[in-house]
């Protein structure tokens, strides 16, 4: 799809904002924002704004946020923290779950030099946080 015509749709959908800095990029750097925004479904993302749930996740009005174990003063010193520590990694080693942090801002604590939405997470296609 054409650059201009993906701005078009961004811009038709409400979210023009996104190419705010447009005219202040490189054209490498206008390639790589044009191919993520064209991977975006503006029609989920406008019926998901106007209320309506179209994503197929279901009811999200009573979503919560998941249980944890704090961590303890002393790690080491504690059984049930060591037992879910060992399991965590060995269920990465299996490759099994991953996790990450996800803030706002840029991908510093990441050590990744730019906003942490284009961090590329996927180890075979290496899509970003975005896509």
């Amino acid at each position: 799809m054409k650059q201009d015509r993906i701005v078009g749709r961004f811009e038709e959908a409400g979210q023009g904002q996104v190419f705010r800095f447009w005219s202040e990029l490189q054209p490498a750097e206008r390639d790589r924002l044009a191919a993520q925004a064209a991977e975006i479904d503006l029609e989920e993302l406008g019926g998901l704004i106007a209320g309506r749930d179209d994503s197929g996740l279901g009811d999200l009005e009573n979503v919560e946020p998941a249980p944890y174990i704090p961590l303890p003063a002393d790690p080491t010193r504690d059984p049930k923290w060591t037992a879910a520590r060992e399991r965590g990694e060995a269920l990465l080693q299996a490759g099994k779950v991953a996790a990450f942090t996800v803030a706002g801002g840029q991908g510093t604590r990441l050590g990744y030099d730019g906003p942490k939405g284009t961090f590329p997470v996927t180890p075979v296609k290496g899509k970003s946080l975005f896509q």
